[in-house]
């Protein structure tokens, strides 16, 4: 039988600390930090065209877009988690201690990846299906022109989109097309 080794673990405010100086981002759950990995070009031109639409639509409004680096503070019964979204919409939020996070997301995008993609459409879907003010989560694959939006007033019913429809997202008075979502991107030499 091996050995358990032991695994310390960090308190959130040692967290948040270390995160101001980090080179590299890092996702948190009550107590262990784990290293993010980096983002395709692929994936950074769809978050890019994403947030660029969404940031011009709601320019001068009451909602904010912030891409990547905006971390999500969830607290849920006895567990802290922080994540990274690829991109946090907040509207009206009020302010927390630490202007790094935000635990008041109306809308968030995930790109997905390979190693990701469980972990976007399971872990972090549950966590913050839990957020109060999450109103739509949009799931984009990156392997092809589709798109998964689940809503809260659908009880999270995930609909899938394809590259002819639209993007709708009423919380934000938000519209798409999903061909928009991935101009750029070439699907036949993916990576």
């Amino acid at each position: 039988m091996a050995n358990a080794e032991a695994v310390a673990l960090i308190s959130v405010a040692d967290y948040l600390a270390d995160e101001k100086h980090a080179e590299v981002g890092h996702e948190y759950f009550t107590g262990c930090v784990v290293t993010m990995e980096g983002i395709s070009r692929r994936q950074n031109t769809i978050a890019g065209n994403l947030f660029t639409a969404i940031h011009g639509k709601l320019h001068g409004g009451p909602c904010r877009p912030f891409l990547g680096d905006l971390k999500l503070g969830i607290q849920r019964s006895n567990e802290t988690l922080f994540y990274y979204p690829d991109i946090v919409v907040e509207c009206d939020s009020t302010a927390v201690e630490d202007d790094s996070y935000t635990t008041e997301p109306k809308v968030i995008i995930e790109v997905l990846s390979p190693t990701t993609e469980r972990i976007d459409r399971q872990e972090k879907f549950w966590a913050y299906a839990e957020t109060a003010s999450l109103e739509d989560y949009v799931l984009v694959d990156h392997q092809e022109s589709a798109v998964t939006v689940l809503r809260k007033t659908t009880d999270w019913q995930s609909e899938a989109l394809s590259s002819t429809a639209n993007l709708v997202l009423p919380s934000i008075e938000f519209q798409m097309p999903v061909a928009q979502v991935c101009i750029d991107i070439h699907f036949n030499n993916i990576a």
